[in-house]
Protein backbone atom coordinates (compact mmCIF):
# COMPACT_ATOMS: atom_id res chain seq x y z
CA UNK A 1 0.00 0.00 0.00
CA UNK A 2 1.49 3.34 -1.03
CA UNK A 3 0.11 6.77 -0.16
CA UNK A 4 1.55 9.65 -2.16
CA UNK A 5 1.23 13.23 -0.97
CA UNK A 6 1.61 16.38 -3.03
CA UNK A 7 5.25 17.45 -3.03
CA UNK A 8 6.02 21.13 -2.39
CA UNK A 9 8.45 22.75 -4.82
CA UNK A 10 11.18 23.04 -2.19
CA UNK A 11 10.69 19.59 -0.69
CA UNK A 12 14.38 18.73 -1.22
CA UNK A 13 15.37 21.49 1.19
CA UNK A 14 13.25 20.02 3.98
CA UNK A 15 15.42 18.04 6.36
CA UNK A 16 14.48 17.51 9.97
CA UNK A 17 17.17 17.01 12.60
CA UNK A 18 16.20 13.36 13.06
CA UNK A 19 17.01 12.66 9.39
CA UNK A 20 20.43 14.29 9.76
CA UNK A 21 21.15 12.18 12.86
CA UNK A 22 19.99 9.01 11.10
CA UNK A 23 22.17 9.81 8.07
CA UNK A 24 25.26 10.35 10.23
CA UNK A 25 24.66 7.09 12.14
CA UNK A 26 24.41 4.99 8.97
CA UNK A 27 27.45 6.56 7.29
CA UNK A 28 29.86 6.50 10.24
CA UNK A 29 28.84 3.33 12.09
CA UNK A 30 28.30 1.31 8.92
CA UNK A 31 25.19 -0.17 10.49
CA UNK A 32 21.69 -0.42 8.99
CA UNK A 33 20.03 -0.92 12.38
CA UNK A 34 20.59 0.78 15.70
CA UNK A 35 19.73 3.71 17.91
CA UNK A 36 20.61 7.39 18.28
CA UNK A 37 20.35 9.28 21.57
CA UNK A 38 20.89 13.01 21.11
CA UNK A 39 21.38 14.87 24.41
CA UNK A 40 20.48 18.54 23.97
CA UNK A 41 20.24 21.35 26.52
CA UNK A 42 16.46 21.06 27.01
CA UNK A 43 15.50 17.78 25.40
CA UNK A 44 16.55 14.23 24.59
CA UNK A 45 15.88 12.80 21.13
CA UNK A 46 15.68 9.02 20.68
CA UNK A 47 15.72 7.45 17.19
CA UNK A 48 15.16 3.77 16.35
CA UNK A 49 16.69 2.91 12.94
CA UNK A 50 15.71 -0.25 11.07
CA UNK A 51 16.94 -1.20 7.61
CA UNK A 52 18.42 2.30 7.10
CA UNK A 53 15.06 3.96 7.82
CA UNK A 54 13.63 5.66 10.91
CA UNK A 55 11.23 3.19 12.50
CA UNK A 56 10.26 5.63 15.27
CA UNK A 57 11.60 8.58 17.20
CA UNK A 58 10.79 10.40 20.41
CA UNK A 59 11.61 13.97 21.39
CA UNK A 60 11.36 14.22 25.18
CA UNK A 61 11.26 17.77 26.54
CA UNK A 62 13.28 17.53 29.73
CA UNK A 63 16.51 18.78 31.23
CA UNK A 64 18.78 15.78 30.55
CA UNK A 65 20.62 16.28 33.87
CA UNK A 66 17.47 15.28 35.74
CA UNK A 67 17.83 11.81 34.19
CA UNK A 68 20.77 11.18 36.50
CA UNK A 69 18.37 11.41 39.43
CA UNK A 70 15.43 9.63 37.75
CA UNK A 71 15.94 7.93 34.38
CA UNK A 72 12.44 6.34 34.40
CA UNK A 73 10.97 9.42 32.69
CA UNK A 74 13.17 8.75 29.67
CA UNK A 75 13.06 4.93 29.71
CA UNK A 76 9.25 4.85 29.97
CA UNK A 77 8.92 6.73 26.66
CA UNK A 78 11.21 4.61 24.50
CA UNK A 79 10.94 0.97 23.42
CA UNK A 80 13.13 -1.75 24.90
CA UNK A 81 16.64 -1.42 23.48
CA UNK A 82 18.26 -4.43 21.88
CA UNK A 83 21.63 -4.52 23.66
CA UNK A 84 23.28 -6.19 20.66
CA UNK A 85 22.59 -3.18 18.46
CA UNK A 86 24.80 -0.11 18.31
CA UNK A 87 23.71 3.05 20.16
CA UNK A 88 25.18 6.36 19.03
CA UNK A 89 25.35 9.13 21.63
CA UNK A 90 25.66 12.74 20.56
CA UNK A 91 24.41 16.20 21.48
CA UNK A 92 25.45 19.61 22.70
CA UNK A 93 24.58 19.49 26.38
CA UNK A 94 27.22 21.16 28.59
CA UNK A 95 27.51 17.98 30.70
CA UNK A 96 27.27 15.56 27.79
CA UNK A 97 29.97 13.17 29.02
CA UNK A 98 28.45 12.83 32.48
CA UNK A 99 24.94 12.15 31.13
CA UNK A 100 26.32 9.78 28.50
CA UNK A 101 28.14 7.66 31.10
CA UNK A 102 25.01 7.46 33.24
CA UNK A 103 22.68 6.46 30.39
CA UNK A 104 25.19 3.96 28.99
CA UNK A 105 25.19 2.03 32.25
CA UNK A 106 21.49 2.38 33.02
CA UNK A 107 20.09 1.18 29.67
CA UNK A 108 22.50 -1.77 29.53
CA UNK A 109 24.28 -0.78 26.32
CA UNK A 110 27.07 -3.10 25.15
CA UNK A 111 27.78 -1.52 21.76
CA UNK A 112 27.92 2.24 21.82
CA UNK A 113 29.42 4.77 19.42
CA UNK A 114 30.79 8.25 20.09
CA UNK A 115 31.59 10.29 16.94
CA UNK A 116 35.28 10.90 16.33
CA UNK A 117 35.06 12.63 12.96
CA UNK A 118 33.52 15.61 14.71
CA UNK A 119 32.45 16.77 18.14
CA UNK A 120 29.20 15.28 19.56
CA UNK A 121 27.46 18.64 19.22
CA UNK A 122 28.32 18.82 15.49
CA UNK A 123 26.70 15.53 14.46
CA UNK A 124 23.42 17.05 13.22
CA UNK A 125 25.31 19.60 11.09
CA UNK A 126 27.50 16.87 9.57
CA UNK A 127 24.44 14.74 8.85
CA UNK A 128 22.70 17.65 7.14
CA UNK A 129 25.77 18.25 4.97
CA UNK A 130 25.83 14.61 3.91
CA UNK A 131 22.43 14.96 2.26
CA UNK A 132 24.00 16.55 -0.81
CA UNK A 133 26.16 13.45 -1.35
CA UNK A 134 23.57 10.75 -0.76
CA UNK A 135 21.20 10.33 -3.70
CA UNK A 136 17.54 10.11 -2.75
CA UNK A 137 18.21 10.49 0.98
CA UNK A 138 15.56 13.10 1.70
CA UNK A 139 11.85 13.31 2.44
CA UNK A 140 9.94 11.32 -0.19
CA UNK A 141 6.42 12.36 0.90
CA UNK A 142 5.43 8.74 0.43
CA UNK A 143 4.20 6.44 3.15
CA UNK A 144 4.67 2.73 2.52
CA UNK A 145 2.89 1.73 5.70
CA UNK A 146 -0.70 1.81 6.89
CA UNK A 147 -1.66 3.30 10.19
CA UNK A 148 -3.42 1.04 12.71
CA UNK A 149 -6.77 2.67 11.85
CA UNK A 150 -6.18 2.15 8.12
CA UNK A 151 -5.11 -1.46 8.71
CA UNK A 152 -8.31 -2.16 10.64
CA UNK A 153 -10.38 -0.49 7.92
CA UNK A 154 -8.61 -2.51 5.22
CA UNK A 155 -9.22 -5.74 7.15
CA UNK A 156 -12.90 -4.87 7.53
CA UNK A 157 -13.20 -4.13 3.80
CA UNK A 158 -11.55 -7.46 2.95
CA UNK A 159 -13.87 -9.35 5.31
CA UNK A 160 -16.92 -7.55 3.90
CA UNK A 161 -15.82 -8.19 0.32
CA UNK A 162 -15.27 -11.89 0.97
CA UNK A 163 -18.57 -12.07 2.87
CA UNK A 164 -20.53 -10.41 0.06
CA UNK A 165 -18.87 -12.71 -2.48
CA UNK A 166 -19.78 -15.83 -0.49
CA UNK A 167 -23.36 -14.62 0.00
CA UNK A 168 -23.67 -13.79 -3.70
CA UNK A 169 -22.13 -17.14 -4.70
CA UNK A 170 -24.41 -19.15 -2.40
CA UNK A 171 -27.52 -17.09 -3.29
CA UNK A 172 -26.82 -17.33 -7.03
CA UNK A 173 -26.26 -21.07 -6.76
CA UNK A 174 -29.54 -21.44 -4.88
CA UNK A 175 -31.44 -19.37 -7.45
CA UNK A 176 -29.91 -21.28 -10.39
CA UNK A 177 -30.69 -24.61 -8.73
CA UNK A 178 -34.30 -23.52 -8.12
CA UNK A 179 -34.66 -22.31 -11.73
CA UNK A 180 -33.30 -25.59 -13.14
CA UNK A 181 -35.67 -27.60 -10.97
CA UNK A 182 -38.57 -25.40 -12.13
CA UNK A 183 -37.56 -25.81 -15.80
CA UNK A 184 -37.33 -29.58 -15.41
CA UNK A 185 -40.78 -29.68 -13.78
CA UNK A 186 -42.21 -27.63 -16.69
CA UNK A 187 -40.51 -29.96 -19.18
CA UNK A 188 -42.10 -32.97 -17.54
CA UNK A 189 -45.55 -31.32 -17.60
CA UNK A 190 -45.26 -30.38 -21.29
CA UNK A 191 -43.88 -33.80 -22.19
CA UNK A 192 -46.80 -35.54 -20.49
CA UNK A 193 -49.22 -33.37 -22.45
CA UNK A 194 -47.49 -34.08 -25.78
CA UNK A 195 -46.79 -37.76 -25.13
CA UNK A 196 -49.30 -39.01 -22.56
CA UNK A 197 -48.60 -42.67 -23.24
CA UNK A 198 -44.80 -42.57 -22.95
CA UNK A 199 -43.02 -43.12 -19.63
CA UNK A 200 -40.61 -40.34 -18.68
CA UNK A 201 -36.95 -41.36 -18.55
CA UNK A 202 -35.02 -38.37 -19.95
CA UNK A 203 -37.14 -35.56 -21.39
CA UNK A 204 -34.27 -34.07 -23.43
CA UNK A 205 -33.18 -37.37 -25.00
CA UNK A 206 -36.75 -38.51 -25.60
CA UNK A 207 -37.75 -35.26 -27.35
CA UNK A 208 -34.51 -35.25 -29.36
CA UNK A 209 -35.23 -38.78 -30.61
CA UNK A 210 -38.66 -37.72 -31.91
CA UNK A 211 -37.29 -34.96 -34.14
CA UNK A 212 -37.11 -35.98 -37.80
CA UNK A 213 -34.32 -34.38 -39.82
CA UNK A 214 -36.53 -34.45 -42.91
CA UNK A 215 -39.10 -32.24 -41.16
CA UNK A 216 -36.45 -29.67 -40.30
CA UNK A 217 -35.20 -29.71 -43.89
CA UNK A 218 -38.76 -29.19 -45.18
CA UNK A 219 -39.22 -26.18 -42.87
CA UNK A 220 -35.99 -24.65 -44.20
CA UNK A 221 -37.24 -25.03 -47.76
CA UNK A 222 -40.54 -23.34 -46.83
CA UNK A 223 -38.67 -20.37 -45.34
CA UNK A 224 -36.68 -19.96 -48.54
CA UNK A 225 -39.84 -19.95 -50.62
CA UNK A 226 -41.36 -16.98 -48.72
CA UNK A 227 -41.05 -13.89 -50.93
CA UNK A 228 -41.49 -10.69 -48.92
CA UNK A 229 -41.00 -7.04 -49.90
CA UNK A 230 -37.77 -5.28 -48.95
CA UNK A 231 -37.63 -3.95 -45.34
CA UNK A 232 -40.71 -5.94 -44.34
CA UNK A 233 -41.32 -6.29 -40.59
CA UNK A 234 -42.30 -9.78 -39.43
CA UNK A 235 -44.55 -9.91 -36.39
CA UNK A 236 -45.45 -13.60 -36.19
CA UNK A 237 -44.31 -16.96 -37.61
CA UNK A 238 -46.31 -20.18 -37.22
CA UNK A 239 -45.64 -23.69 -38.42
CA UNK A 240 -48.62 -25.98 -37.88
CA UNK A 241 -49.42 -29.24 -39.68
CA UNK A 242 -46.83 -28.64 -42.38
CA UNK A 243 -48.06 -25.10 -43.12
CA UNK A 244 -45.78 -22.07 -42.59
CA UNK A 245 -47.61 -18.80 -41.87
CA UNK A 246 -45.81 -15.44 -41.79
CA UNK A 247 -47.55 -12.26 -40.62
CA UNK A 248 -46.09 -8.79 -40.81
CA UNK A 249 -46.10 -5.26 -42.28
CA UNK A 250 -44.36 -3.59 -45.24
CA UNK A 251 -44.33 -0.41 -47.32
CA UNK A 252 -45.35 -2.40 -50.41
CA UNK A 253 -47.75 -5.36 -50.67
CA UNK A 254 -46.22 -8.84 -51.20
CA UNK A 255 -46.66 -10.36 -54.65
CA UNK A 256 -48.27 -13.48 -53.18
CA UNK A 257 -50.19 -13.37 -49.90
CA UNK A 258 -53.14 -15.05 -48.24
CA UNK A 259 -54.45 -11.66 -47.11
CA UNK A 260 -53.41 -7.99 -47.43
CA UNK A 261 -54.82 -5.03 -45.52
CA UNK A 262 -53.85 -1.38 -45.94
CA UNK A 263 -53.37 0.55 -42.69
CA UNK A 264 -54.32 4.24 -42.04
CA UNK A 265 -50.60 5.03 -42.16
CA UNK A 266 -50.34 3.79 -45.73
CA UNK A 267 -48.58 0.52 -44.92
CA UNK A 268 -49.69 -3.02 -45.76
CA UNK A 269 -50.42 -5.71 -43.23
CA UNK A 270 -49.99 -9.14 -44.79
CA UNK A 271 -50.35 -12.82 -44.06
CA UNK A 272 -48.32 -15.20 -46.24
CA UNK A 273 -48.99 -18.90 -46.15
CA UNK A 274 -46.66 -21.52 -47.64
CA UNK A 275 -47.29 -25.28 -47.82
Amino acid sequence: MLKSLKKPKDYFALDGEVFSLKRFFIEFTGKSDGYVIDIDEDKVTFIDIKERNIDLYRVIKIDPETLIEDSSIFLSQIPAIDKLKTVMFCGKHRNFTKIFNFLKSNINVENYFIPTVCKPEEVAAYGAALKGFLEGDYLSFSDNFLSSEESKLLQQLIVLTVGFYLIFYIFTGYIMDSMMKSIKRDQIVLFKKAFPDQPIVSVYDQVKSTIKPSASFKLSKLFLSVNLPKNAKIYKIEYINGVLTVKGESDEPPEVAKSIKKTPLGKFEFEVEVK
